[in-house]
């Protein structure tokens, strides 16, 4: 049963979730035109495994520098199923269970925190880069908050957007089948609180 803090059901968030990352990114579509990225992260969003490769070779580009709301590239690549960029950030030491901030704007400002790299491939259903995040030590078990949804994990995701072949993975490197989601309390957002 929903509590009074569900405005959104776990449907409307999960299916957000998706467009989380693209809505933090630009609205136009062009990673550039948003500040706090990278030429990691725009290569990465973009699946320009070459140059990647010459960033990260440079030895001045970090693989985990954060953007916006803490996102790494792993999490750019992963949103957009580039599985040859994770590999590579994978190989370069990426941090595969760091966490991110992000605001879902079409839905009323709420926040999800908590994301993973995990969360964002098992949402869009990409079996392989699933399968090379949890290989590097993902957690299978991450849970994230959906504004006021709690516990969500890569499961709940891949369950809601019906990825029978990432289920099926997620249950074979050992996630609990029996995790629930949560409700609670609404985030302060801070960056819009009024102070006397």
């Amino acid at each position: 049963m929903y509590d009074q803090y569900m405005s959104f059901s776990l449907r409307s968030y999960l299916r957000l979730l998706i467009l989380v990352v693209i809505q933090v990114v630009c609205d136009c579509g062009c990673l550039t035109q948003v500040s706090g990225w990278a030429a990691l992260h725009i290569s990465a969003w973009n699946g320009h495994v070459e140059l990647m490769q010459l960033l990260l070779e440079s030895g001045q580009c970090e693989v985990d520098f954060p953007g916006p709301g803490s996102v790494t590239s792993v999490f750019l690549a992963a949103q957009q199923r580039h599985c040859h960029a994770i590999e590579l950030l994978i190989s370069a030491g990426c941090d595969v269970t760091r966490r991110a901030t992000l605001r879902m704007s079409d839905s009323g400002g709420h926040v999800a925190s908590h994301v993973t790299a995990l969360h964002l491939a098992a949402q869009a259903g990409h079996v392989e880069a699933v399968r090379q995040l949890l290989a590097a030590g993902a957690l299978v078990d991450a849970a994230m908050t959906a504004g006021h949804v709690a516990s969500v994990t890569p499961l709940h995701l891949a369950v809601e957007a019906g990825h029978s072949d990432v289920i099926n993975l997620l249950i074979e490197a050992g996630c609990n089948v029996n995790r629930r989601t949560r409700t609670s309390p609404p985030h302060e957002d801070l960056t819009t609180r009024v102070v006397n």
